[in-house]
């Protein structure tokens, strides 16, 4: 794994909520997940409940985007990915976390509650610097005319296609 790579997983897991973003019939609809990344297997996990509509809308159309933000560090990620739905009952008790309690009321044993799996396929990162360090740039691009140098950006192509 190239140090890029593992750079976006490292975001991934320190960030840990993203939006998730399928598509509709009528568009896109974004909602928060609690997001489990695994580099060693390439994909993201989320515990879902199958009566929110999502395994329906990534069945239909199975290209999603995640969204990744962390103001305070001034990180921030966007992943691209094909999603599929996991039912077996054994796979979402092998990857429960107790936070899906507060949303199942059987637990790790509800019948309601699905794996979405994501396999990365791209994904763009922004770090930022201090807002201290914003404003000096912003100050010298004014004075020079250029432009500031705000941070850094990358796009990484992931494993998955």
């Amino acid at each position: 794994m190239n140090d890029k790579v593992e750079k976006v997983w490292g975001h991934i897991n320190d960030i840990g909520v993203c939006m998730l973003t399928t598509q509709t019939g009528s568009g896109l609809r974004s909602r928060p997940m609690m997001a489990m990344a695994d580099s060693e297997s390439n994909t993201i996990r989320f515990i879902a409940d199958r009566r929110q509509a999502k395994d329906d809308e990534i069945k239909a159309s199975p290209e999603v985007g995640l969204t990744f933000c962390d103001t305070s560090g001034k990180v921030f990620l966007s992943v691209t990915g094909m999603a599929k739905i996991d039912q077996r009952q054994q796979e979402v008790r092998d990857h429960w976390v107790s936070m899906a309690d507060l949303w199942f009321d059987h637990g790790k044993d509800d019948p309601n509650a699905i794996l979405i799996v994501v396999t990365p396929c791209l994904a763009e990162y922004w770090e930022g610097l201090g807002t201290a360090a914003q404003s000096i740039e912003m100050i010298k691009a004014k004075l020079s005319g250029g432009k500031p140098d705000l941070g850094e950006n990358d796009m990484v192509k992931m494993a998955g296609r």
